[in-house]
């Protein structure tokens, strides 16, 4: 499902830059009430991407967005060699 951040959500204030927000929650209120994760951004449309299935479709006017705070981690290089470990009990 892609979401186009328009002025009249909240403050119009969302990013121009690609994927700046993927990985991060989205809140969303009015019609439907849901919390969804961000999976793709088009900063040039503003447009998001959400992986999780809504129980109705977005309605103009009437569903409000916000990004709650969050901490995301994100490498910072992909040059750093790195390891996962699992652990079972």
């Amino acid at each position: 499902m892609r979401l186009k951040a328009e002025s009249s959500n909240r403050d119009g204030s969302a990013s121009s830059g690609d994927q700046v927000y993927r990985g991060m929650p989205l809140d969303l209120t009015g019609a439907p009430a849901a919390l969804a994760f961000i999976s793709d951004y088009a900063g040039g449309s503003k447009t998001a991407g959400i992986a999780d299935l809504l129980g109705s479709a977005p309605t103009a006017g009437g569903t409000q967005y916000q990004i709650p705070a969050n901490v995301l981690y994100a490498p910072a290089s992909t040059s750093i060699p790195s390891l996962t470990l699992y652990l079972y009990l």
